[in-house]
């Protein structure tokens, strides 16, 4: 990632992910594409993401849980 230009001091091999799904949800792509494509082996595992992904989104909003 280095090599590529990426401060890897802000991203981490688990940001390319993250951008991946963000954006495969952003297209309306169907859920288990995304999950066959991200290599988790069930669904549990992508709404566990997708809870973590909104928490994060509504900490950068100031918003609390």
């Amino acid at each position: 990632m280095q090599r590529a230009g990426v401060n890897v001091n802000l991203f981490k091999p688990h940001s390319c992910r993250a951008s991946a799904v963000s954006k495969a949800l952003s297209a309306f792509m169907p859920i288990s594409e995304i999950i066959a494509r991200a290599g988790w082996k069930n669904e549990k595992t992508f709404q566990k993401y997708l809870i973590s992904l909104f928490k994060e989104t509504l900490k950068g909003l100031r918003w609390h849980f």
